[in-house]
């Protein structure tokens, strides 16, 4: 169990990283206004929450929970 547990947070990351990524170039690139940008800050910010869900203690270290 906490082996998937511990795929789905990488893999939930994976997604928000590749996901605010792709929305900062659109804001940037295609001009898609300032809603996409404060879009981008959200999923960004989530970004840096999720990997403190992971179950590994080698993680939890490195993010400095305990």
């Amino acid at each position: 169990m906490e082996l998937a547990r511990s795929l789905l947070v990488f893999l939930l990351a994976g997604l928000y990283e590749i996901g605010g990524g792709y929305l900062m170039w659109l804001s940037i690139r295609e001009d898609k206004g300032i809603w996409v940008a404060v879009l981008v800050g959200a999923i960004m910010v989530l970004y840096g929450i999720i990997p403190t869900f992971q179950p590994a203690k080698l993680w939890q270290s490195l993010c400095c929970i305990r």
